[in-house]
């Protein structure tokens, strides 16, 4: 009954000669605000660089637990399988050009929030696959952790943030297109501040907090501002590490996006275009996402809570360390092969969770 009424109040807005113009004339104006780039990759096909030292997908037991708090677990590319049509595991062939595109309505969103300070391009901090299946009633939140080892187009076997310090968001988009094998379709780049500001801007978002840490009890609380970022970024106080900082990035971006398409901001021109037009200080998208794409998108969607946002995490199949030393994450390959099929086909809601 919410998603009707929620219909219904959007066709009476935009419907109406005067209000409705007017309300289409402000949103547009609100979107220009949103700077935009040309972040997306080209179909040129990628060449391994012969420079670049390489190294294969291999887990060296520890005597001691990784640095993310989990015992590490031995794996070596014999376990793991290429994956076909196209996604392919470290040490495995890639595919040259860019992916197919998933399944008809459906749409993938690239989500990228860097760790730099200014003075450099820094790494992926964060990176978030959105995906919207073709009936737009759900909102797919899939967290990639930093440390996960896999193939970098061009590059080599690498850490996935690698992707984003080595060749900007083009590099990123191309890693996690060969990862899940579905062509993205946006990519969309949140600055350092970008989660201060932008919870500030709606008035702080409610997560489900569910470990306490120094500052932030268990349970359900509300973060904004400084707050917020600090409860997103912290690491070491949350178990499992990157894994637990990944779920609280997840928590706060479904806060975000449940307030943002809630009833309360879509039907209300004043305050979506209060809300729009602060975005522009926080994010930059691809030159692709034009002002008519958001609005298309925003006013297509079903989603009616947090419910409707379901928050996912990249498979890991333990903790590692490669040939060179570096701690890092070991994908499950079978799992991944799962969630890459559910996202193309557009059949998440099957995906066991």
């Amino acid at each position: 009954m919410r998603r009707v009424l929620l219909g219904l109040l959007a066709f009476v807005l935009v419907a109406t000669l005067g209000v409705g113009g007017f309300y289409l004339w402000s949103v547009n104006q609100a979107l220009s605000g949103i700077p935009r780039e040309d972040l997306m990759p080209d179909n040129a096909p990628l060449t391994m660089d012969a420079d670049v030292n390489q190294e294969p997908n291999v887990g060296i037991p520890q005597e001691e637990a990784s640095e993310d708090g989990e015992g590490e677990v031995p794996l070596t590319n014999d376990d793991i399988p290429p994956i076909e049509g196209g996604i392919a595991d470290p040490g495995g062939t890639i595919n040259p050009g860019r992916p197919d595109v998933g399944a008809p309505g459906s749409l993938n969103y690239l989500l990228l929030g860097s760790d730099s300070r200014g003075s450099d391009r820094g790494r992926s901090d964060v990176m978030m696959l959105a995906h919207v299946p073709p009936s737009h009633d759900k909102v797919y939140l899939i967290s990639f952790t930093r440390d996960m080892w896999v193939t970098i187009p061009g590059r080599g076997a690498a850490k996935i943030n690698a992707g984003y310090a080595y060749g900007g968001v083009p590099l990123a988009v191309r890693t996690v297109e060969n990862l899940i094998g579905t062509r993205i379709d946006h990519a969309v780049m949140i600055n350092f501040g970008g989660f201060s500001g932008l919870t500030d801007a709606l008035g702080g978002v409610t997560v489900n907090n569910k470990h306490a840490t120094p500052g932030y009890p268990k349970g359900q609380i509300t973060v904004s501002g400084e707050e917020a970022l600090k409860y997103v970024r912290e690491r070491y106080n949350v178990p499992g590490g990157d894994l637990g900082r990944a779920e609280r990035q997840r928590a706060v971006v479904q806060g975000i996006l449940s307030k943002m398409l809630s009833a309360d901001v879509l039907a209300n021109p004043a305050k979506f275009n209060q809300v729009v037009g602060q975005l522009g200080g926080f994010f930059t998208v691809d030159a692709g996402l034009t002002n008519q794409k958001i609005f298309e998108t925003a006013t297509s969607m079903r989603v009616t809570g947090t419910g409707d946002i379901v928050s996912l995490q990249a498979p890991i199949a333990g903790f590692g360390r490669s040939k060179g030393g570096q701690s890092i994450n070991l994908v499950d390959w079978p799992k991944m092969r799962a969630m890459a099929e559910a996202i193309r086909t557009g059949t998440m809601g099957s995906y066991p969770r």
